[in-house]
């Protein structure tokens, strides 16, 4: 349905201020997103390093953090029933690594109490004791927090406790605002100041995916990052009732766009909608589109791709004649 553009140069100046505002709306979107994701902005201190807030523990509580995951930080009382020369208070460093006689150094970041026993009972039991037995207590712990950022009601720092998952982490934050991409959620891992050579590589989910099965809901640990991508606008002028820009959460036709945007004025010349397309170069290619076909279903209604622009057209005056609207060009 492509057309040469005929008689349309009063479009040109109007159509061009649209892909101009257009293309500054899309710029700042992208250039939050890489700012958030390539040097993400934690709203509290770092939790690998920050001593802040540290919970002391009854020994009444150990019952319950037995399945806690060790964090940097965190402190630990691990004793051998067999030697108490061994007995350790030791802090995690912010590896996630700790320092034990005999053994060395023991990685223990994201593993519980009572795995930490098991790993370093078997450590002993190969060169040093026969059996050994391992208890691992938490004597300090900082509480595991999580950042929410980008397109989300309430970005921000956010406290999790158990097993939270990369939708649940969303909801912490309010859920999705009405701008959020929700097929680009990237999940950016936390890792140590100090882990040479390793980089944070978000990950990037589709939410509808998650909830249909497709894609598993990731589960997230202390310091990750999830950041919602705002989605690319399209933009819809001329004679509808609420012009300007669109953010739709999924694929969107013309006639949808239209209805989103309020519908169409009282004079809109509904058989002849431009959208328009930029291209490399510059290029900017229109296409026509007749509302009045598509809902008779006599021609197909388009997918508005992001970035383009729908100019619905007005004609200067309508009247009926023979139950065909005639709608008189503007000059």
């Amino acid at each position: 349905m492509l057309m040469q553009l005929n008689n349309r140069r009063h479009v040109a100046g109007f159509v061009l201020g649209c892909m101009f505002s257009l293309l500054i709306a899309i710029a700042s979107t992208v250039s939050d997103a890489a700012t958030l994701i390539d040097n993400p902005v934690y709203l509290d201190a770092d939790p690998a390093t920050d001593t802040q807030g540290q919970l002391a523990i009854a020994d009444n509580e150990q019952a319950s953090l037995r399945s806690y995951a060790i964090q940097p930080s965190n402190v630990l009382e691990i004793t051998v029933s067999q030697d108490s020369a061994l007995n350790t208070i030791a802090r995690v460093d912010a590896n996630g690594d700790i320092e034990f006689p005999l053994i060395g150094v023991v990685k223990v970041r994201g593993a519980t109490p009572e795995q930490l026993e098991q790993t370093i009972a078997a450590l002993l039991e190969k060169d040093y004791i026969r059996n050994p037995q391992i208890t691992v207590l938490l004597k300090e712990y900082t509480k595991p927090k999580i950042h929410v950022t980008g397109s989300v009601v309430t970005p921000g720092t956010y406290v999790i406790s158990g097993r939270t998952t990369l939708l649940e982490s969303i909801g912490l934050a309010g859920g999705p605002n009405e701008k959020a991409d929700l097929s680009r959620i990237r999940h950016t891992q936390f890792i140590a100041p100090s882990a040479a050579g390793q980089t944070a590589q978000p990950m990037v989910y589709n939410a509808q995916a998650i909830i249909s099965g497709k894609q598993k809901d990731p589960e997230v640990a202390d310091g990750d990052t999830i950041h919602l991508e705002e989605v690319v606008p399209v933009s819809i002028e001329g004679a509808v009732m609420q012009p300007g820009l669109m953010y739709p959460a999924q694929s969107i036709t013309l006639k949808q766009l239209v209805i989103m945007a309020g519908g169409m004025k009282p004079l809109a010349d509904n058989t002849e909608i431009s959208i328009y397309s930029m291209h490399a170069g510059d290029k900017v290619t229109e296409a026509i589109y007749n509302l009045e076909e598509i809902a008779a279903g006599k021609a197909e209604d388009p997918i508005i791709q992001p970035g383009q622009i729908v100019v619905v057209n007005e004609c200067a005056s309508k009247f009926k004649l023979f139950n065909k609207t005639i709608c008189s060009k503007k000059k």
